[in-house]
């Protein structure tokens, strides 16, 4: 007869509880109807319309933005499924779980335990990167990242392979940049994983200065080293635990306090029993950011690398330097975790929930519009006082695009709006005023 191994019964009970819970999270993400942003829209329509899912062009085509292998592989999605929402978000979820799959063969590799990875299947800061189906170029670039990492940390000739996937990486997203701070924290303390690092940092070093040349210097886009960036760090910092927030750019004053108690205790805790592997958390968490933190702009995506870097922060306020085994040690590793996944699985529900109801919201439109008989182009929208946060959400982010929307504005007083937006997200043609 075969020996159990201690704490079995226990981590297989834990692995059900995380796995409900993720279902919990991810179900409005998995029902939604529709689309969180025009960009899967504007696809559609491109894709439709006889563009091409892969162009090499695109390699060699350079602007704002340098993503040919990531447009591609975001193009792929939508064609293999026919574009219908429910299929795609199915691939997004199935994606974020093999992107966790990944990760906890990388924790497993730094000396936690696996099952620590486990809550990166429903942390707030992660499901941007699932619910925005645009957010491909996002969970693309963590596969390839982490594939580096676990090369980098094979060490020996199996870290060569690190090289093409980084390669890979910055055709992915421009993003992957920042794997040349990263890299540091994984390697394998051998010469040739070093060098392969080295390598990495040089490549991705020339390769972020290529790119500053593309900022503009007007618009969303363009950066402002300012007071403003320490602010929006802090407001990242705090996103995980603002349980009300849907968007980062919602944590503000006050509003933004609760989050970083809740950031900060995370953090004396994995401090305190891990100090050098959370001070590398911390930067692992900070180094995706770098590129937004001087926007004047915010996406629920831009958060998605960094929720990689959390979930190690967890895992080691859970579990310190030691890998729980049994007893005490693996109940305390438990009830630790749990302390903090609660508040982060309820924040994660309400911003899938934001995503449902956005993409309920555009569906609508999309329906109303249809059914015009002639409309201005912008179309103005009236919104009822019920409904504001979601046209806050909607509207800022989604005001002019291409394909199965014109562009929209908001109408207030007396002028003539074509549409109504309503508080329970329907949309109705606006009575004549």
């Amino acid at each position: 007869m075969t020996a159990i191994a201690p704490g079995t019964a226990w981590r297989t009970a834990w692995v059900a509880i995380i796995l409900a819970t993720a279902a919990f999270c991810l179900w409005p993400l998995a029902a939604n109807v529709g689309y969180y942003g025009v960009d899967e829209l504007d696809l559609l329509d491109a894709l439709q319309h006889g563009y091409p899912r892969w162009d090499w062009a695109r390699f060699t085509h350079c602007d704002l933005f340098y993503r040919p292998l990531g447009y591609a592989l975001f193009a792929l999605q939508l064609d293999v499924t026919g574009g219908q929402p429910t299929a795609v978000h199915a691939l997004s979820i199935a994606h974020h779980a093999l992107n966790t799959a990944l990760a906890a063969l990388l924790f497993a590799r730094l000396g936690r335990p696996w099952w620590t990875a486990l809550p990166l299947l429903f942390l707030p800061t992660a499901i941007g990167g699932i619910g925005w189906v645009a957010a491909a170029y996002d969970r693309w670039l963590a596969t390839a990242l982490l594939l580096a990492a676990l090369a980098l940390r094979a060490g020996g000739r199996r870290a060569l392979w690190a090289l093409p996937l980084f390669a890979l990486a910055l055709v992915t997203k421009e993003t992957a940049a920042v794997f040349a701070l990263v890299a540091w924290l994984v390697v394998a303390r051998d010469r040739t994983a070093r060098g392969v690092a080295a390598a990495i940092t040089a490549a991705g070093i020339a390769f972020a200065l290529w790119r500053l040349l593309y900022a503009p210097a007007a618009g969303p886009y363009a950066p402002h080293w300012n007071a403003g960036v320490p602010l929006r760090a802090l407001g990242y910092a705090a996103f995980p635990f603002v349980p009300t927030a849907t968007l980062a750019a919602f944590v503000h004053g006050l509003s933004g306090l609760p989050g970083l108690l809740g950031t900060g205790l995370l953090g004396i805790l994995a401090l305190r029993r891990a100090p050098r592997a959370a001070v590398a958390g911390a930067l692992a968490y900070l180094a995706p950011l770098l590129p937004v933190l001087p926007l004047d702009k915010y996406d629920p995506h831009y958060t998605y690398l960094s929720s990689f870097a959390l979930c190690w922060l967890l895992a080691l306020a859970a579990t310190g330097r030691v890998r729980p085994v049994a007893g005490v040690p693996l109940l305390r590793a438990f009830g630790i975790t749990a302390l903090f996944a609660l508040p982060l699985a309820w924040h994660a529900r309400v911003v899938a929930d934001g995503f449902r109801e956005i993409g309920a919201a555009l569906l609508n439109l999309q329906d109303a519009y249809s059914r015009l008989p002639a409309a201005p182009a912008p179309v103005g929208v009236r919104i009822d006082p019920g409904a504001l946060e979601v046209a806050a959400r909607l509207f800022t982010l989604h005001l002019e695009h291409r394909g199965r929307l014109p562009p929209l504005r908001v109408v207030t007083g007396a002028a003539e709006a074509s549409l109504r937006l309503r508080a329970d997200g329907t949309v109705t043609a606006a009575e004549s005023r």
